[in-house]
């Protein structure tokens, strides 16, 4: 919660007139109710770079990977989309596995 005191430059208490001063962004969004939104898509985004960098790494287009993969060329695609989170983890770990990388849940 935001305390409803600031301290003054000379250390006073003073009321805060500004309810947000000293809330964290993370806070904010619990408070929307979109932490796990937020956290979901970071998470994704991670994984997205992480894929790619490898990817480029090894030459591999989302296609040379999909046929590796025996998969469809759309769902690495969605993969690489940070904004996509309809993907199965069945793909990611079978992509992440094609490129020599370990999926690590925390």
């Amino acid at each position: 919660k935001t305390p409803k005191y600031a301290k003054s430059k000379e250390g006073e208490q003073i009321m805060n007139p500004n309810p947000f001063i000293g809330s964290s962004f993370e806070s904010l969004f619990e408070e929307l109710g979109e932490k796990e939104e937020l956290d979901l898509l970071t998470q994704k985004k991670m994984l997205a770079f992480e894929l790619q960098e490898r990817m480029e790494q090894q030459k591999l287009t989302p296609s040379t990977l999909a046929k590796k993969m025996k998969a469809r060329r759309v769902d690495i695609e969605h993969l690489l989309d940070p904004h996509q989170t309809d993907v199965s983890l069945d793909t990611t770990l079978k992509a992440f596995q094609a490129v020599g990388l370990r999926l690590h849940a925390t």
